[in-house]
């Protein structure tokens, strides 16, 4: 289960916006970045304890994805290394990561090194390179890398600005 820590980078990377809006790529979202599903309707504003619980929600999704997706001996990495790739794969979707070299490295055991650089990779939205993406794809890889909580959420609270 992802720790406080961990969340609260993921909710600074999203920021709360308590009405539907479209992402940077059109995908209609509310709260903490949730995607809005058909069978799913918000009408007028949600609270940001009901955004909490989408959050946590969608976090456990890609969770799951990385635990089944990440193969021993990659998998004895520390937690920042696992919390980074859960808010890499919570912010670009399981089939991203099932299809990403980043994952095929990994498994083949690369150093974290070169799975940071792959991290980086990913700051394109709707066929353009976007500024917030590569911004927070560069904190996730300090994160993976183990820089100290007080850098990543500094670094995650200049994400977007």
């Amino acid at each position: 289960m992802i720790s406080p820590f961990g969340l609260t980078i993921i909710k600074t990377f999203e920021r709360f916006k308590p009405r539907r809006y479209l992402d940077a790529v059109g995908v209609p979202t509310i709260g903490y970045g949730h995607v809005i599903r058909p069978d799913e309707t918000f009408p007028g504003k949600i609270s940001e304890a009901d955004a909490v619980i989408l959050l946590k929600q969608d976090v456990f999704v890609a969770e799951t994805a990385v635990d089944r997706l990440v193969r021993p001996p990659s998998r004895n990495y520390y937690r920042c290394q696992r919390e980074a790739l859960v808010s890499w794969t919570f912010n670009l979707g399981e089939g991203n990561l099932t299809e990403s070299t980043m994952l095929r490295r990994m498994n083949e055991g690369a150093d974290y090194i070169e799975i940071a650089e792959q991290m980086i990779r990913w700051v394109h939205g709707g066929g353009e390179r976007l500024g917030g993406l590569v911004r927070r794809r560069h904190c996730e890889a300090i994160w993976y890398m183990g820089a100290p909580d007080e850098i990543v959420l500094a670094l995650a609270r200049k994400a977007w600005r």
